[in-house]
């Protein structure tokens, strides 16, 4: 399975290094990455890492601009809402938690909805008549975890299962590349897969 898992990544266009991750880095990667949230200026939580560190297999790979773009936004601002919220459009469940999304990462220039926006740059806009809240519900960035259709495609074939993928913070990310030896290309970047066996 491992072998298979990183031939396929290998395999696939803009991807130039790829490694199996073990338990025994976990820690080091796990303490990089809290280091960088507690130093944002801006409340970001990057569940997603959180959410692939906890499957039962890890990988990373090194990828370059050709690589396809994520299926969904890999960034969004949020408020988390009560479940019971029945009347309550643009909201994601993951886990336990329902976040309401306010603000969201556009992808390919295409704008994810036709209500009033705020765009920042061409890279994220935000709705603000959608905001529920008030300083009793803070807003923040979360990061969450993201689906990897190549793997999703093969998951019968790999015996796995419950796949997700992440970007980690910078400096994870260059802590990733040393200790898989990846290049320090500046116009590369690591991506996180995790999946449990099925």
């Amino acid at each position: 399975m491992t072998s298979s898992i990183n031939q396929l990544l290998l395999s696939l266009p803009g991807v130039h290094a790829a490694a199996k991750i073990e338990k025994k880095e976990i820690p080091l990667i796990q303490e990089t990455e809290k280091k960088n949230q507690h130093s944002q200026l801006v409340q970001l939580e990057n569940l997603g890492f959180r959410k692939v560190l906890e499957k039962e297999i890890l990988y990373v790979f090194l990828k370059d601009s050709t690589f396809r773009p994520p299926p969904s936004p890999t960034i969004l601002l949020v408020e988390e809402v009560s479940r019971n919220h029945k009347n309550l459009d643009h909201c994601i469940d993951i886990g336990e938690t329902r976040y309401h999304v306010i603000g969201e990462e556009v992808i390919n220039g295409n704008s994810p909805s036709s209500e009033r926006r705020i765009s920042f740059g061409k890279g994220f806009v935000l709705f603000p008549e959608r905001r529920q809240g008030s300083k009793k519900i803070p807003s923040y960035f979360l990061i969450p975890p993201i689906a990897f259709p190549e793997l999703e495609e093969k998951k019968e074939h790999l015996s796995i299962t419950d796949i997700i993928s992440v970007s980690p913070s910078t400096d994870t990310d260059d802590c990733l590349r040393d200790l898989y030896g990846f290049s320090r290309n500046p116009e590369f970047a690591t991506i996180l897969i995790g999946a449990n066996r099925a």
